[in-house]
């Protein structure tokens, strides 16, 4: 058996035992074929402009605890940025996280996700400070943030960027129930998926496994 059908054989079996978190490992072969699941929905991008996990601040003044969107992409559209916030399940069940979902229905300002990053930044410190550094870093070539003028700390610039914010559900599949609790939400299901890529060494071997997550 071949490398790559072994992974996926392997991601196929453990998926099923109670413990193992399949999005976990699956995370960066949907990241492999973001642009071309996003394409017809966002237009051209490139792999420099999707984010793991990107941090949302929670509501609370007191700490930096956050939860995190499985991707984000940050797109430049006639002069304006716009945020996609993309939440990956392959475990439907999953779906129906109340909490989540009204997570996401009321953190859709734009501002607010930009002053919650540069906040837990200023009140981190150690190695988790370099990587929020690094974050912003990769922010700054859109226009939306720059270095305070002490270095050390990140704010957000006199640009007027009017940006939005869209949140994206990638999903094994959807009916009436998952239509009606995602509800604006965008949804993109697996099918789908296997539909828009090609055949190759890996994308061969990920729509057979999307097939049989589909198939339970």
């Amino acid at each position: 058996m071949k490398e790559m059908e072994q992974i996926f054989r392997l991601l196929g079996e453990w998926r099923k035992l109670p413990k193992y978190q399949l999005e976990r490992r699956l995370d960066i072969f949907f990241a492999l074929y973001l642009p071309q699941i996003l394409k017809e929905k966002i237009g051209e991008f490139s792999y420099d402009d999707i984010i793991p996990e990107l941090p949302l601040k929670k509501h609370n003044p007191k700490n930096n605890s956050s939860n995190n969107a499985d991707y984000a992409v940050f797109h430049e559209e006639n002069n304006k940025v716009k945020l996609y916030l993309i939440e990956l399940k392959t475990d439907i069940n999953s779906i129906f996280d109340e909490n989540q979902v009204e997570y996401y229905k009321n953190n859709t300002n734009f501002e607010i996700i930009l002053e919650g990053i540069t906040e837990i930044q200023k009140n981190t410190k150690g190695i988790y400070k370099t990587k929020y550094n690094a974050l912003l870093e990769k922010l700054q070539k859109y226009g939306i943030v720059r270095k305070s003028q002490d270095e050390k700390t990140w704010e957000r610039t006199e640009n007027e960027v009017h940006a939005e914010v869209e949140i994206i559900y990638i999903v094994p599949e959807r009916n009436a129930k998952i239509d009606e609790v995602l509800g604006k939400f965008d949804i993109i299901t697996f099918e789908k998926i296997i539909e828009i890529l090609g055949d190759n060494v890996i994308s061969t071997e990920f729509k057979k496994l999307l097939r049989n997550i589909i198939g339970e």
